[in-house]
């Protein structure tokens, strides 16, 4: 049996080595207990949706999956915690069995899979926060631009174009960087690149 996704989810970023550590569980298991089993993986982030994937095939369809680390005669569950994440490593069988040589298995696979999330989503927020830097910065490079256009056309000092624009800004409702590139835009023909407004993303 390969992994597959149960359910679509773009909110939590998972590491393309998942499924395989999900497989040489689900092997190791069999293995050991000598019959099929089904294994789902459970990653809840805080503040985003769950992810959630499973093995494909049904070894046993009408074995509920655990709510929680509820175990049962055909049913074990692991669960792992590390920053902001929360992995559930569940294995079911048709048949009741003893969990007892296979526990430690499911535990293992579900602090590797806990690192395994904690590491990607930490890299996709380390690259937003790149990305917001760099929009960031961008947006204030058409700003100092802008403050240049308004020096010149009222004969201002800094501040006063700054306040000029801001002023500007509130009255038309508009973000003061969405403005400042319009000035520019007016004095050479086009707007310049990186004009959109800067709104920073929030790590959830």
């Amino acid at each position: 049996m390969t992994p597959g996704t149960d359910r679509p989810s773009g909110a939590v970023d998972v590491s393309p080595a998942v499924p395989a550590v999900v497989t040489l569980l689900q092997s190791a298991v069999e293995r050991r207990l000598g019959q099929c089993v089904d294994v789902r993986v459970e990653a809840e982030v805080r503040g985003r949706r769950h992810h959630l994937m499973s093995t494909l095939g049904a070894a046993a369809p009408d074995v509920r999956w655990p709510r929680g680390c509820t175990p049962g005669p055909r049913v074990v569950v692991a669960q792992h915690g590390t920053t902001g994440v929360l992995t559930s490593v569940a294995v079911r069988t048709h048949d009741a069995v003893d969990w007892s040589g296979v526990t430690g298995d499911v535990g293992a696979a579900a602090v590797v899979l806990a690192g395994m999330v904690a590491d990607r989503v930490a890299l996709a927020d380390l690259r937003q926060d790149i990305a917001d830097l760099t929009a960031s910065m961008r947006s204030r490079e058409v700003i100092d631009q802008a403050l240049g256009v308004v020096m010149a056309r009222r004969c201002c000092p800094p501040d006063r174009a700054l306040e000029i624009l801001r002023v500007t800004s509130q009255h038309r409702n508009e973000k003061i960087s969405a403005l400042a590139a319009r000035v520019v835009a007016s004095t050479g023909g086009a707007q310049p690149e990186g004009s959109r407004p800067f709104v920073p993303r929030r790590h959830t």
